[in-house]
């Protein structure tokens, strides 16, 4: 077997969990591919590696960081058909929910085939020629400006809504618990497949969240001088008067490997306080 990993080389504790899993895995005959920001460690099984060859060679990924590097990664491995393992070292740890302690037995789970996979819908965002994929959210706000915008939506080629707002969020079940979360919209089971609408602050108090098919056709316009569109808050563009942005479900899904321990209720609760 081979494993890859891709971490947040900005948090320290990252080195000390690639050093465990290095360590656990070299006692298995393991082959573990890591970036040469890690050139430094040093041991048999360990094979420093461009990002494009770790994804080639391993037979999943994990990411060592937290929600972040998590989103990060899930734009490296999109359309490879390989899964994810999220070890937090960061702060909320919804993505990346594998906490330091319970890394030796979720590596036990995985090497005896006793762990589960669920796949998560990404958006596919197009804008200029370009073609964006998210595994949480498409996000047009109005930046460091304190104006509201102007935004025209069509669903399906309809004309459905016309915006006054900070802007507008289109989320994936997985985003849902995200940026949508905090504007009011519903969490979703992740594994659902459908689109969330959320206006932020609208004007109109009528404008509320809604959720689409995963099948629809979305175009939103922007009707103002001036916004900014955000991919997985890890890619910003400027957008102006008159662009358009097609949003639609994309034609890859994310894989993520999970416990079978793993509640994702227990973790809306723990993360979120959800239920009280």
């Amino acid at each position: 077997m081979n494993i890859g990993i891709i971490a947040n080389t900005r948090k320290k504790e990252s080195e000390s969990v690639i050093r465990k899993i290095i360590d656990y895995t070299n006692k298995k005959g393991i082959i573990v591919f890591i970036p040469d920001y890690y050139k430094d460690l040093k041991d048999s099984n360990i094979k420093i590696s461009p990002i494009k060859e770790i994804v080639k060679e391993s037979d999943f990924i994990i990411s060592v960081g937290g929600d972040g590097t998590f989103l990060k990664t899930s734009q490296f491995i999109k359309d490879s058909g390989k899964a994810i393992w999220g070890v937090n070292v960061g702060h909320l740890g919804f993505l990346a929910s594998t906490n330091e302690n319970e890394i030796i037995e979720m590596l036990e789970e995985i090497l005896n085939n006793n762990y589960r996979v669920e796949n998560r819908m990404i958006l596919n965002g197009k804008f200029t020629d370009e073609t964006y994929y998210c595994l949480n959210d498409i996000v047009i706000h109005m930046g460091s400006t304190l104006r509201i915008i102007n935004l025209k939506l069509k669903l399906d080629g309809l004309d459905v809504a016309e915006f006054r707002s900070d802007g507008i969020i289109f989320s994936t079940p997985t985003g849902s618990t995200a940026y949508s979360l905090a504007s009011g919209g519903p969490i979703l089971i992740p594994t659902i497949d459908s689109i969330i609408i959320t206006p932020i602050s609208p004007h109109n108090l009528g404008h509320r969240p809604f959720i689409v098919s995963p099948d629809t056709n979305i175009e939103i316009k922007l009707e103002s001088q001036h916004a900014i569109i955000s991919f997985d808050g890890q890619l910003q563009r400027n957008l102006g008067l008159g662009d358009v942005v097609s949003i639609k479900k994309g034609e890859y899904s994310i894989k993520v490997i999970k416990s079978y321990k793993e509640n994702y209720f227990d973790l809306l609760r723990e993360k979120l306080d959800w239920g009280g």
